[in-house]
């Protein structure tokens, strides 16, 4: 929504002399209620600027849900200026008639100049209107910044100082727990016999191991006997058979 496609008297709110600056985009219109089959409405959009009052306004556009997508800049230097919206059509005899309206809380609003898209609903149950509006405001962004700054240096320095106090009470315990001689000879006594239990596991482990690598000794030695043998066997029969072509010549 730049600045260059606004309307004559929109671009007329962008002068000079305001540090800050707001922008509004009045986009569409809905659910609108006042009995006419195809009204023709306009937005204003009012700023009061301390003793100045600053408006334009949107061409009329006729139907229930007309769409302008006009934009107005304010320059101002308040903080914190008042801004209304207001719905409004032309009676016959060509009065403006407002319809309903609403106020805009800028300071709700990012400093940062981050466009935002929000529905105001206006008053009188007139409808709701679609709007797209950012606030640019240095000196309140850089304000935020350093407050959020020195939350954070805060936070850290209270995390900090319960890490601290969890580690002095923690050696306190140790040292108690070091003092007193019951308690020292208990935990030596525990860890001797932690130390004792692995050693006699790891002993355990040892013992299976070499019943296993004789038993895999035994039946290796049981497979080559069995080797043994069978080949005994067959030059037995290979001597049978050559005995008997012997004697049959």
């Amino acid at each position: 929504w730049a600045v260059g496609r606004l309307p004559v008297p929109y671009r007329s709110m962008a002068r000079p002399g305001g540090k800050n600056q707001l922008d509004i985009e009045v986009c569409s219109a809905r659910e609108l209620k006042y009995g006419l089959k195809d009204p023709s409405t306009y937005v204003k959009v009012i700023m009061l600027d301390g003793k100045e009052r600053k408006k334009a306004k949107t061409p009329v556009i006729k139907g229930t849900k007309p769409e302008w997508n006009e934009g107005v800049v304010f320059r101002t230097d308040s903080s914190s200026p008042d801004v209304k919206i207001c719905l409004a059509r032309y009676t016959r005899i060509g009065k403006s008639k407002i319809l309903g309206e609403a106020t805009l809380d800028v300071s709700e609003l990012d400093p940062k100049g981050k466009t935002e898209t929000r529905d105001i609903r206006l008053s009188d149950t007139a409808g709701v209107i679609q709007i797209k509006i950012s606030w640019d405001n240095p000196e309140l962004a850089k304000e935020q910044e350093e407050e959020r700054k020195r939350r954070a240096e805060q936070l850290r320095e209270r995390q900090e100082k319960a890490l601290d106090t969890v580690k002095d009470a923690f050696g306190d315990l140790i040292r108690s727990l070091t003092d007193d001689p019951v308690l020292s000879a208990y935990l030596r006594n525990f860890g001797d016999k932690k130390h004792e239990g692995l050693d006699a596991r790891e002993g355990k482990g040892n013992a299976r191991a070499s019943r296993f690598t004789v038993e895999t000794n035994h039946a290796a030695a049981g497979t080559g006997n069995v080797a043994d043998k069978t080949n005994a066997g067959v030059v037995a029969e290979k001597e049978e058979e050559k005995e008997g072509n012997t004697n049959d010549r």
